[in-house]
């Protein structure tokens, strides 16, 4: 009768150990599932920050591609009218000097320099 009591004791003991190593087991599931739940939802964040880094570049890259393009076109625009400013200055020196042939005057102010030139 002792013997099957000790058998008995230390069988429960066994027991015991195996339960207490099973909960320790399940505990550090639990544990690496959170953690895992932690790094997906870590992962999730980060891709949504790479998402919206890469759209707000795309964004910066558009709008300075935007304002290049807006300087080149004003840039032509500048240039077409200096041309257009020369040719009238131009257009209206020749015409001052036939002025000056018409009426017999000698001297003509150049349209360019603005200096009075003897003809």
């Amino acid at each position: 009768n002792t013997r099957l009591r000790v058998a008995l004791v230390a069988q429960q003991t066994h027991s015991n150990e195996l339960m207490r190593e099973v909960e320790h087991k399940l505990s550090r599931a639990a544990l690496a599932e959170q953690l895992a739940r932690g790094l997906a939802s870590q992962v999730q964040l980060a891709q949504h920050a790479l998402y919206t880094l890469h759209t707000d570049l795309a964004v910066q890259l558009q709008l300075h591609d935007d304002e290049q393009q807006h300087q080149a076109y004003h840039e032509q625009k500048v240039r077409r009218q200096l041309r257009e400013s020369e040719l009238e200055v131009s257009r209206l020196g020749e015409e001052l000097a036939r002025m000056g042939h018409v009426t017999g005057t000698s001297e003509v102010q150049s349209p360019r320099s603005g200096q009075v030139r003897e003809e």
